[in-house]
């Protein structure tokens, strides 16, 4: 508190305290927030996904084309897995645009062996 009473822009007693306006800060900000986050969690989602049915059945199965149909599944989900790292790592748009690869690898997949 200042000399004379008067309560200074540091104290958080007056009504543009630092407080106050950080919460509005977050407050504009969070919708960009929640999407980076709903776009981590739909790509790591769409990556476990992709990637742990093939695996699941090989553990159950470890007959030659099962294993084979889980490495290929592992090689041709790897730009969903790159994507959700760079959404993780704050840039969402350039892991969708990465996870976009998925269905163009996974049909070059049935032309070429990914292995």
């Amino acid at each position: 508190m200042r000399l004379g009473g008067h309560a200074g822009p540091d104290s958080g007693t007056t009504a543009g305290s630092r407080p106050g306006r950080l919460a509005g800060v977050v407050a504009r900000f969070q919708p960009r927030a929640t999407a980076r986050v709903a776009a981590r969690a739909a790509l790591a989602a769409w990556y476990a996904s992709q990637f742990a049915t093939p695996q699941a059945r090989a553990v159950a199965d470890p007959s030659a084309g099962q294993v084979r149909a889980a490495v290929t599944a592992g090689i041709v989900s790897l730009p969903a897995l790159q994507g959700a790292l760079t959404a993780r790592a704050g840039a969402p748009a350039a892991g969708l645009a990465l996870a976009a690869v998925v269905p163009l690898a996974r049909r070059l997949a049935r032309k070429l062996s990914p292995t």
